[in-house]
């Protein structure tokens, strides 16, 4: 899968359904967040893209385990 930017912080969820993924957008709208379904297989599809989150980037861990 590709993302429109830099991913800065990647998590999985406890059930391995789901795959977060913080990014820095290329275009320079700032912060987005990008939410995938993980099947049976592993294999990702986008399930949501956020909008700009009001911040121009993120910079180390952003996601609480």
């Amino acid at each position: 899968m590709t993302l429109p930017g830099v991913p800065t912080d990647v998590t999985v969820s406890r059930d391995g359904r789901w795959l977060a993924v913080i990014y820095t957008a290329a275009d320079g709208s700032g912060g987005r967040i990008a939410v995938f379904a993980i099947d049976t297989y592993g294999d990702l599809s986008l399930a949501a893209t956020s909008g700009p989150i009001g911040i121009a980037s993120f910079n180390g861990v952003a996601i609480s385990q």
